[in-house]
């Protein structure tokens, strides 16, 4: 009898994608590879994923799900910009399969990774706005149009810092992006 297990199967599926991206890279690694690692066939991976970068739009979407949860934690008092926009920076910094996919990537590829961290950090994010507005720590409005105006702006910023350290120094980029994420709620 077949094993009827899909939360299974997709995490297998996710850590196995993951291993593999940060190996082989994302046009190194073959979705037969990844349903083979996961002990799935290639079909569950196209229906669960529909597509490789599908697969990778999950495994980001993971890796920032647990980031921000354990992150935002850090933050039940408030968030301190600063020590959060740090922490971003080191986490993408420090993962090395985003490294990877980063470095080599096309747009497709960066759109996946950029729609998973999304996916994993913008409803963790408006759900500590929605404490700092019940706290007047932060302006009244939807939290979750707060959160994704935040994302971009971070996103941007990891663009252009990781692009060129050089001529944006990571302290400089830490400094400018918090003060940027905090006027975007203060209250």
């Amino acid at each position: 009898m077949a094993e009827r297990d899909p939360e299974g199967k997709r995490t297998r599926v996710v850590h196995a994608a993951a291993t593999a991206f940060a190996s082989h890279g994302f046009a190194g690694t073959s979705t037969a590879a990844i349903a083979r690692d996961a002990g799935v066939s290639e079909g569950i991976v196209f229906h669960y994923f529909g597509s490789k970068h599908g697969v990778l739009e999950a495994c980001t979407a993971a890796d920032a799900v647990a980031f921000a949860e354990s992150e935002l934690a850090n933050h039940r008092n408030g968030i301190n910009y600063p020590g959060l926009v740090a922490a971003t920076f080191e986490w993408v910094g420090a993962n090395r399969m985003v490294r990877r996919l980063w470095a080599e990537g096309d747009d497709r590829t960066v759109g996946a990774l950029r729609r998973g961290w999304q996916g994993g950090i913008v409803p963790a994010v408006a759900s500590a706005l929605e404490a700092e507005q019940r706290e007047g720590r932060c302006r009244a409005g939807d939290s979750s149009r707060l959160a994704r105006m935040q994302f971009a702006v971070m996103g941007e910023a990891m663009v252009v810092h990781f692009n060129d350290p050089m001529h944006w120094p990571l302290e400089d980029a830490i400094t400018d992006t918090a003060s940027l994420l905090n006027a975007l709620v203060a209250a």
